[in-house]
This record gives C-alpha cells, sequence and structure tokens, in this order.
C-alpha cells in the first residue's frame, strides 16, 4: 500500500515538472510547434486549461493560473505521501499544507512584485546617472515602462502614502515601496514558518 501510494506521489510530482516545461517553453513560441512541444502540450494544456477558465487567478494582465495548478499538483503529492507513510491525515498536517500553499502563492506574486519594484527603481536611478554625462543617455520612459508601472502603482501609492502625507517624487516613493515591501515579506516569511510548524504540531 506504502509503495503504491508513492508510486502515485511521484507521478503527480513528475506531472508538475512537465508542467512547469510546458510554462518554461512558452517563453520560446517556436518550440510549442515542435513535436516535443505538441507532445508536452498534449499532456498538459487540459489541466492547466482548467485552471485558466478562472479569472480570479489573474492580476491585470498577469495570469496566475499555471502556478496555481502546479501548486495544486505538489500539495496533492504531499498529501499522498503523508498518507503512505502515517497512514493517517491529522487535521494539523492538512491545514498546515493549505496554508503553506496558500502563502507559497502569495509570496510567489510579492517577490514578483518586489522585483519589478528594484527594477523600476534601478532604471529610475541609471536614467538620473546618465544624464549628468552628457554623452550619454538613458530613457526610463516608454510602453515597457508603462506596462510596469500600472502593475506596482496601486502598491507603490498606497504604501508611499502610509508613510508620507506629503507629495513626494516617484523615484523616493518606489525606495520607501521597495524597503517596506522588503521587511514587511521578511517578517512574513519568518511568522507563516511558526505558525505551520505550530499547526503540524497539532494532535488532532
Amino acid at each position: 500500500m506504502v509503495s503504491i501510494l508513492n508510486l502515485i506521489a511521484n507521478i503527480i510530482s513528475l506531472y508538475s515538472f512537465i508542467c512547469l516545461i510546458r510554462i518554461v517553453l512558452t517563453w520560446f513560441p517556436r518550440t510549442i510547434y515542435s513535436p516535443f512541444g505538441q507532445i508536452i502540450s498534449k499532456i498538459t494544456d487540459p489541466f492547466l486549461n482548467f485552471f485558466k477558465q478562472f479569472k480570479i487567478f489573474r492580476f491585470r494582465n498577469i495570469d496566475f493560473s499555471a502556478t496555481i495548478a502546479i501548486c495544486f499538483l505538489l500539495f496533492l503529492a504531499n498529501i499522498i505521501r503523508s498518507l503512505a507513510y502515517t497512514r493517517r491525515i491529522s487535521l494539523g498536517y492538512l491545514l498546515a499544507n493549505i496554508v503553506s500553499l496558500c502563502w507559497s502563492l502569495i509570496n510567489s506574486f510579492a517577490i514578483f512584485i518586489l522585483v519589478l519594484l528594484l527594477i523600476r527603481l534601478i532604471a529610475f536611478l541609471l536614467m538620473r546617472f546618465f544624464h549628468k554625462n552628457v554623452t550619454h543617455s538613458y530613457n526610463s520612459y516608454g510602453s515597457f515602462w508603462d506596462h510596469i508601472d500600472r502593475i506596482i502603482h496601486p502598491f507603490v501609492f498606497k504604501i508611499s502614502s502610509f508613510f508620507s502625507k506629503k507629495i513626494i517624487s516617484y523615484t523616493w516613493a518606489l525606495t520607501i515601496s521597495f524597503f517596506v515591501f522588503s521587511i514587511g515579506l521578511f517578517i512574513s516569511n519568518i511568522l507563516i514558518r511558526f505558525f505551520i510548524a505550530f499547526l503540524i504540531r497539532l494532535p488532532f
């Protein structure tokens, strides 16, 4: 029984890895039409498309449905492995896995926003640096930067307005938002780890 459950868990883990390959292939459109890409698509698309139909998994122009689909597979594999070795699934362990899954999604999104904040901040600093040098120029404006601004603006506005009631430059707003976001994410990760450990130790 243990070996069968472990086999099922390993198959699910393998399938999640194949789904990850499918996501990576989307970064290289030409590979999708290759024989290898077609096989991967036939195996994974029915499952991934099921999650893709839910609008709740989208934030502006970003689709997180594939990430959630993979997290679901990993969650299922962990539950089956726990059942294989303990022959029971405690409520605490189940809750710990649910919290871990939800936090991994939130954490991934937060890191994504944090990276965008850093990229945008560096772009503004480079613009200021190169504008001081007559022989060089750097432009941090354009459609690409507009797209990033549309994603991070709600976070920048809320965080900067909370810490400063005065009108400040966008560079300062980005700086404040980046450091507040970093500290908040660091503290949240520590608290979540303690909470998950507490749930796992629950006697029921």
